[in-house]
């Protein structure tokens, strides 16, 4: 376990020196957008850490046997009988034409979820280590180690975002890049686009709670879910009646998100806020997940957002660093606890 707490405590370190240098030698506000040299270590080190690990995650082996599977004499055909959706199997094509390591599809894909996802934070956090530090405990970095292809939508998503109200195109485009390697980001775009107007209080988030509780039991068996499933792909409408339930781990998730949520309830004083409805959704989806674990993997969509969400309020009312601290320890437990709970992820070893 010690990798991914020295993983946590030096990309922390790197962007609290990113601070220093924007406050004190450099530029005017620690709140400047443009990346300087501790931005560009924390994003190597975080793909590194990612891209080198072998046999870590669950779906490592099943990734690499698919890839060296591919035959790159005919593209044509290994795109339309991948299992795989249409972007990420041509990522794939590419890498094997040019490179012979099988490891470059970890680069890859390290990079495609990293960069994106660290582009957006440092895009609008107004409290970028607290954001960092959050990616890392809360678990938004070692997720995609289970989740290759949807971690890289998720990010690709979380980027769009940035987009949505200043440059359409880009917003468009990114989502369509990222439903090429995931197809759930459909779903996901157009239940942001409902929600994200919504002013959510505690009586909301409650309500939330509740009604995605109860519908748990039945709602994955509509029909009208399950086409709509089957339609995006149909393995996910065979992921979502299987008899697979989740366990105490994720109502521990659940019991986690529901607290730091209600925080920034609390701290958002009945304002609107975009952001604080994408995680209100998120959880949504993690009671509606204790009846089916394909189903909780959409959380991190939604939930990604508490990275600057909580950042932002905390430093936007004026909160202690107390209360910075107390996240800060709060998150390392759920970060332990994930770690030893979830998805072959222990121990961290690499292939040099």
């Amino acid at each position: 376990m010690f990798p991914y707490i020295a993983l946590a405590a030096s990309v922390s370190g790197f962007s609290l020196l990113d601070r220093y240098y924007c406050r004190n030698v450099g530029r005017i506000s620690d709140q400047a957008r443009t990346w300087g040299v501790w931005d560009a270590l924390t994003v190597v080190v975080l793909i590194s850490f990612s891209a080198l690990r072998y046999r870590v995650g669950t779906d490592f082996d099943l990734y690499l046997v698919l890839y060296k599977r591919l035959y790159v004499g005919n593209w044509i055909e290994q795109l339309a009988t991948s299992p795989q959706e249409f972007g990420f199997t041509l990522m794939s094509l590419v890498l094997r034409e040019n490179f012979k390591s099988p490891y470059a599809l970890l680069w890859a894909t390290s990079v495609l979820t990293v960069v994106p996802a660290y582009a957006a934070m440092k895009k609008r956090s107004a409290d970028m280590p607290m954001s960092i530090v959050l990616y890392v405990l809360l678990a938004f970095f070692v997720g995609p180690f289970n989740i290759i292809r949807q971690g890289i939508a998720v990010s690709l998503s979380f980027w769009a975002d940035t987009f949505r109200e200043k440059n359409r195109p880009i917003w468009i485009t990114l989502n369509i890049v990222a439903s090429s390697f995931h197809a759930s980001v459909i779903l996901v775009v157009a239940l942001q686009w409902v929600v994200r107007r919504f002013k959510i209080g505690h009586w909301h988030l409650l309500g939330v709670i509740v009604c995605a509780w109860m519908g748990a039991a039945f709602i994955l068996d509509l029909p009208i879910v399950l086409k709509w499933l089957s339609a995006l792909n149909p393995r996910y409408a065979t992921y979502a009646i299987s008899e697979e339930r989740s366990g105490i781990g994720t109502y521990l998730m659940l019991a986690s998100r529901i607290a730091l949520v209600g925080y920034a309830v609390f701290l958002a004083k009945g304002q609107r806020n975009q952001w604080l409805a994408y995680c209100a959704v998120g959880i949504g989806f993690l009671a509606i997940g204790t009846q089916s674990v394909v189903v909780s993997r959409l959380e991190i969509y939604f939930g990604i957002y508490l990275t600057i969400l909580l950042p932002n309020l905390m430093k936007e009312r004026g909160r202690s660093d107390l209360e910075r601290l107390t996240i800060v320890a709060a998150s390392a437990v759920y970060f332990v606890f994930y770690l030893s709970r979830y998805g072959g992820l222990l121990p961290y070893q690499t292939y040099l």
